[in-house]
């Protein structure tokens, strides 16, 4: 991590980004990263990446351990955080996770860490550490392919008129959510943050700021007619059911502010599991989609880097990969296919010819 800002940062931004937190956490972390009189000068991803750990722990908490506790980092809590993260997420992400919230910690409990308090989340971190070298990466055997991901967001949203108006309201939003994603594969942070004025219902598009993509640099997408139809539903019919009025990020929680990256990725987690048997995040949307454009269009590797927004050929060589064993994977079912069609071709001439020799014999 780098000690130097690469972008400015508001005392509006970082009120956002700890709008739920108890507020002697929330005025700790705000005065620390004070864009005039904070000590702490973090990278603007990496202040948001801590941050956004944080809501995530805390909303395992219930109201009960959030109060009357000096310190909310606590080892069976931590341990809850993780049997609940590790269910759709990778050894490697799960350290990613402690590492953030290590950091965190020094911000928010300076004197609790310096004391060896928490020495315990330290000795987490290093152990997932170890782990995490000796797992392989698994992010691309992981991939559900993009049909299905369509079907289950479809679904959502035929569904979410026929229950109660609190679940249609949840399920419309995470269907809605996953057919923008594979439409505008931007990363969770982007698609979680769009607010109301980046959209453009009319022209059909999407603007998302520098400040919401890791290249930092200006993307636009052009949706879908049917998409635009889902979006227009989203935000006359359900959205103004539980939004605040003021509230100008177009995907809410259920109690009417803007939803965090967790509670979207808890939401499709859910959902894919409940529809194809296995949980799905918002990140491997991405990953999904660039592999079913390089196995539809081989030829034009170039286009998922520019797509996606990926400045290493590395990336863009995963998915070529992928896409590879996709096609050998289609044609070996194929010649499958063929032989199991052949082989009960001949079955049933055998068995005609069979049936026609007994008849011969018995006259």
């Amino acid at each position: 991590m780098t000690n130097m800002k690469t972008s400015p940062v508001t005392r509006e931004i970082l009120e956002r980004e700890t709008r739920t937190w108890p507020e002697p956490l929330r005025t700790t972390w705000i005065e620390a990263h004070d864009p005039i009189t904070g000590d702490c000068q973090w990278v603007q991803q990496t202040r948001y990446t801590c941050a956004r750990m944080v809501t995530r722990y805390l909303a395992i908490l219930t109201p009960e351990e959030k109060a009357g506790r000096d310190c909310l980092l606590q080892r069976h809590q931590l341990k809850k955080f993780l049997i609940e993260a590790e269910k759709t997420a990778s050894i490697r992400t799960l350290f990613t996770n402690v590492h953030s919230l290590n950091m965190a910690a020094g911000i928010l409990y300076p004197e609790r860490m310096a004391a060896g308090d928490l020495r315990w989340l330290q000795e987490a971190e290093a152990r997932l550490r170890r782990l995490s070298e000796k797992a392989p990466r698994q992010r691309y055997n992981k991939l559900v392919a993009m049909e299905d991901l369509v079907y289950v967001a479809e679904t959502a949203l035929l569904e979410a008129p026929n229950l109660t108006p609190f679940e249609g309201f949840l399920r419309y939003r995470t269907g809605l959510f996953m057919l923008l994603g594979l439409a505008a594969p931007e990363r969770l942070r982007a698609l979680t943050s769009l607010r109301l004025e980046q959209l453009d219902l009319e022209e059909g598009t999407i603007r998302f700021d520098p400040a919401q993509i890791k290249m930092k640099s200006d993307r636009d997408w052009v949706l879908p007619k049917e998409i635009l139809v889902h979006l227009e539903e989203w935000l006359e019919v359900w959205r103004p059911q539980r939004a605040y009025p003021e509230e100008a990020q177009v995907f809410i929680g259920k109690h009417g502010r803007g939803i965090d990256d967790g509670g979207l990725s808890r939401a499709m987690a859910k959902i894919t599991k409940d529809k194809l048997g296995r949980p799905a995040t918002p990140h491997l949307i991405r990953h999904t989609v660039a592999t079913s454009m390089l196995s539809a269009a081989p030829e034009r590797p170039a286009i998922v880097s520019l797509l996606l927004g990926h400045r290493s050929p590395k990336t863009r060589d995963a998915y070529t990969q992928k896409a590879d064993s996709i096609r050998a994977g289609r044609f070996a079912q194929e010649c499958f296919n063929t032989a199991v069609q052949a082989a009960e071709r001949e079955i049933r001439q055998n068995t005609k010819s069979r049936t026609a020799n007994l008849g011969h014999a018995r006259l």
